[in-house]
């Protein structure tokens, strides 16, 4: 048998007010034969369908929420931005690592702490490069629409945000410029 085998889990925690749901996970899109778990009445909070063993291929995760409160139900598992796309929300890689591309080159990674699409949320414009998340990882998406929305209303959480994206910012230039000096260190020892 050359299959290989791994384990997939779908695992729902609401960060505010608890809503109802059913996790899904098939082999067929919205499909449910592979793991299943209602998260509804007497059931209802965070939850997962725990771990189940498969053959290595093609999953579909989903759920159905039948009262989602405040909250998306968006599932997004790989990629989190493409270069050149529009971006229509702001993830906070909560855990897990992430591949940052531009032009199909590998120019860095994020790690738990990270902000992806920042620029974008910030600029208006389309993603500067590609992020796909390469490990398990757990990650927030916060919709564009609903942070106008809340920002508009808040000024101190617009504040807050913006201090956040800027230090997100601020960390990764700095670690961009470490690696261009070491580089430039390396080279020069080469020569």
């Amino acid at each position: 048998n050359t299959r290989k085998r791994g384990k997939i889990e779908l695992a729902k925690v609401w960060p505010g007010t608890i809503g109802d749901v059913v996790l899904n996970i098939g082999t067929t899109e919205g499909g449910s034969d592979t793991a299943t778990e209602d998260l509804t009445g007497e059931n209802a909070g965070n939850g997962s369908t725990d771990e189940t063993s498969v053959d290595t291929g093609t999953f579909y995760v989903s759920e159905d929420v039948t009262d989602s409160g405040l909250f998306d139900s968006t599932l997004e598992c790989v990629d989190t931005a493409r270069q050149d796309a529009p971006v229509d929300a702001l993830y906070f890689l909560c855990s897990g690592r992430a591949n940052v591309e531009v032009n199909k080159s590998l120019v860095t990674y994020l790690e738990k702490g990270s902000f992806v699409g920042e620029i974008a949320y910030l600029t208006g414009n389309p993603a500067t490069a590609t992020v796909v998340i390469d490990e398990p990882a757990r990650v927030l998406k916060f919709s564009k629409m609903r942070m106008a929305k809340v920002t508009a209303a808040d000024p101190q959480i617009n504040g807050i945000i913006y201090q956040l994206l800027g230090r997100d910012l601020a960390m990764k230039m700095r670690r961009a410029n470490t690696r261009r000096v070491l580089k430039e260190e390396d080279d020069a020892v080469r020569v």
